[in-house]
């Protein structure tokens, strides 16, 4: 009954944690996608349009 318990426990945190990372993941992706795309539009010679990456960490420095 214990194991029973404990394994259940684990199956929990183990679906918490892939969710988790799954989010964290797509935000990570989204953001970069967003940086790309302003750097195709500076490639193209759009040097007027805003980076908004709206981020305080190194990918909101770089977007900056």
């Amino acid at each position: 009954m214990l194991l029973d318990y404990l394994i259940s426990i684990l199956i929990i945190i183990v679906f918490v944690a892939v969710i988790s990372i799954g989010w964290r993941y797509r935000r990570i992706i989204r953001r970069i996608h967003k940086l790309s795309e302003a750097a195709d539009r500076i490639k193209e010679g759009d040097l007027e349009s805003p980076i908004d990456d709206g981020g305080e960490d190194d990918l909101g420095r770089l977007a900056s």
